[in-house]
């Protein structure tokens, strides 16, 4: 299996939505200024967001990220000690 089939997904709550109401899920894309050289490395970087709060009520977001980006960010140290 290589890295670009391995998706990690991270789970974000807030106290408000800040996102469209009837969004179900967004995305993102590099800067435009990013450089063609530079798009390797940022690929897979949180690209994709669903929205929780429809489907569990819960001001929410699950993101994802992908291929090498979703290994390095799989063997990180937690930022939060209620991570773990």
């Amino acid at each position: 299996m290589t890295s670009d089939c391995l998706p990690h997904q991270v789970v974000l709550l807030f106290e408000r939505r800040f996102w469209p109401e009837d969004a179900d899920f967004f995305g993102c894309l590099p800067a435009p200024e990013t450089a063609p050289s530079e798009l390797g490395r940022v690929r897979g970087e949180f690209f994709l967001f669903w929205n929780l709060e429809r489907s569990h009520g819960t001001p929410g977001l699950i993101c994802v990220s992908s291929g090498t980006f979703a290994v390095s960010s799989w063997h990180a140290r937690p930022v939060s000690p209620e991570c773990g």
